[in-house]
């Protein structure tokens, strides 16, 4: 029989953020898995904030329960620990809230709860650990549970009860433009104020687990998804929020259709994404318009003009050229630069025009807002964008105009002056002030819940990438998780492997690589993973529990192997009375001669 399970809880609503954002639909960009510790601490004699008990089983909805004293000052700790990523830079905690207080597991979720309460917070950290090397953030908040008015949290819990409550972190993440919301429900007893608290379960009674501090706190595994921010005007980011779908709903005389029916939202996104295809290709069409118009009136004179019609030694002989004419220069500069500081230089009109061109251009900014006044272009000024933009492309590689790391537009990237040249509207968007944060991404943070099936458990050695040496940990195999203990004593997960994003080998070739028996690998994105098993008929049994096509594999192989060695061992043993019989002929043959 399953243990009981809570329903995953909707984010607590923010009174700073107010509704919550709707999801995004745009492209997901990366997806990365979080390990996130929470701890109740209270307030100790000596002054500091211990963490105060937790009974965990399997057995309770939450799967772990604080026990906690009336009337005592607590704090909510959170840390969250996962894999380095570039994308994933935690800033600060904006809010953490408090809400849904109950004595079921179910909530009722609705938006007038009166005991929604907002924490008092304080400064988020990294936390480095000597043995640890993942990153792990922390922040706490200041939680009087007398401000809910709520008499589930101002009496002493009767027996047999327990009180539930949902909270929500809003973090905010570097260049993201709303906070990552972590939501996480809790489950409680409260006891009298000197009553001393421990688990009620004999398990934790016998084992004394319960006196560890670090062991005093409930985890939740969390997938964190980083979509593409949606570029545009707010109106074009409203128009692309997803609409109501009601193409099932049904219509009074939808028979007379035939079965057709109506497509949802999507079409509005194909229509959307068409009519962006029709703006790229107008700007591609311009360039190129823009660019045979020079070569036609003759103003484009260089080796580089038509280089398509040379061959390629035609190539290597203007190549040559052009780094004579180079070296040749540059050696009279030179030769002549002590007379050049004496003397003084005499410019030509069109020499003087392009150097006071430069220095506007150095001198000037770009506009965070185009002017809404027309001006007219001279055929001499858009020959000058074109060279512009010729330069442009031809002194940035085409891979970091438009990557993901460098998302800037076109109208950002090209020169402006003040002869009534300005860029052309950008693609996506308009252009962002320097003063404004630069946003990339919009996180969606969904929790995981965990398998009560458990494949597999026991000890095993482990290898870390960049580790010192073997550790023995105790492993269990949930899927598609791995999670990785200390011993088997402790009840908080420490790491955690995603199978469905890993890699899991195992081969003779490998053994005899690494020089150990009864080994097999297991390779993430971020981290590798070595694990040691203590006879070799485990390393099958942890196969087949966490990569089962694997191990079925292996073991075909094998039997593949022992019966090809079988029918070699069965042929040599025929051939043997067969070679005896013939040699016997051949001696009884001689002897008859």
């Amino acid at each position: 029989m399953l243990p009981p399970s809570i329903p995953i809880s909707q984010p607590v609503r923010s009174p700073k953020f107010g509704v919550l954002p709707s999801p995004s639909t745009s492209h997901v960009h990366a997806k990365y898995d979080i390990l996130v510790w929470f701890e109740i601490c209270e307030l100790a004699p000596n002054g500091e904030y211990v963490p105060a008990v937790v009974d965990h089983s399997d057995d309770l909805p939450c799967r772990g329960l604080f026990l906690l004293h009336q009337g005592i000052q607590r704090r909510i700790r959170i840390t969250i620990v996962h894999e380095h990523a570039p994308e994933l830079h935690w800033k600060d905690v904006r809010e953490l809230v408090v809400g849904r207080i109950r004595n079921t597991p179910e909530s009722d979720e609705e938006d007038n709860d009166g005991s929604v309460l907002s924490l008092g917070l304080f400064p988020g950290e990294y936390v480095e650990n000597v043995e640890d090397d993942r990153c792990m953030f922390r922040f706490e908040a200041a939680w009087d549970s007398s401000l809910h008015n709520s008499p589930l949290l101002n009496r002493v819990t009767a027996y047999g009860e327990h009180i539930y409550m949902t909270l929500s972190a809003y973090v905010e993440i570097e260049n993201c433009g709303r906070p990552a919301i972590i939501t996480k429900d809790l489950s409680m007893v409260l006891y009298g104020r000197d009553a001393r608290a421990a688990p009620r379960s004999l398990k934790h009674l016998f084992t004394g687990g319960y006196r560890n501090s670090e062991a005093n706190r409930l985890s939740g595994v969390y997938e964190i998804v980083l979509r593409r921010a949606s570029e545009g005007s707010p109106g074009v980011q409203r128009r692309q929020r997803r609409v109501l779908d009601t193409s099932s709903t049904y219509v009074r005389g939808e028979e007379n259709l035939h079965g057709w029916r109506p497509r949802g939202d999507s079409l509005i996104f194909d229509h959307q994404w068409e009519l962006e295809k029709l703006t790229r290709l107008e700007e591609v069409e311009r360039v190129r318009h823009m660019l045979l118009l020079r070569e036609r009136l003759g103003i484009d004179k260089g080796p580089f003009t038509r280089s398509h019609d040379f061959t390629k030694s035609e190539k290597e002989v203007c190549n040559m050229v052009a780094k004579a004419n180079i070296e040749s220069k540059s050696n009279s500069t030179s030769k002549g630069s002590n007379d050049a500081c004496d003397s003084t230089f005499i410019m030509t009109d069109r020499e003087r025009q392009l150097l006071l061109k430069c220095i506007k251009l150095i001198q000037g900014t770009i506009p965070s807002k185009e002017l809404n006044i027309p001006k007219l272009v001279s055929p001499a000024d858009d020959t000058d964008v074109t060279s512009n933009m010729m330069s442009l492309y031809m002194s940035t590689p085409s891979q970091e105009l438009f990557s993901p790391e460098n998302p800037r537009t076109l109208s950002e990237q090209l020169p402006t002056s003040d002869e009534g040249i300005h860029a052309p509207q950008p693609l996506m968007g308009t252009a962002q002030s320097p003063s404004e944060p630069l946003v990339l991404y919009v996180p969606e943070v969904e929790e995981i819940r965990i398998s009560p099936i458990v494949a597999r458990k026991g000890y095993l050695n482990v290898l870390e990438h960049n580790s010192n040496g073997w550790k023995k940990r105790w492993v269990a195999v949930r899927r598609p998780y791995v999670f990785i203990f200390r011993d088997e004593k402790d009840p908080v997960e420490r790491a955690l492997i995603n199978l469905a994003t890993a890699q899991v080998e195992c081969s003779e070739d490998q053994q005899a690589m690494v020089r150990v028996r009864n080994t097999f690998s297991v390779v993430t994105k971020h981290r590798g993973y070595l694990l040691q098993t203590f006879c070799e008929k485990e390393v099958h049994e942890w196969l087949y529990a966490i990569n089962p096509l694997l191990a079925g594999q292996i073991r075909s192989k094998l039997a593949r192997r022992r019966t090809l060695v079988n029918g070699s061992a069965v042929l040599q043993q025929q051939q043997q009375p067969n070679a005896l019989r013939s040699s016997q002929q051949h001696q009884q043959a001689k002897e008859e001669k």
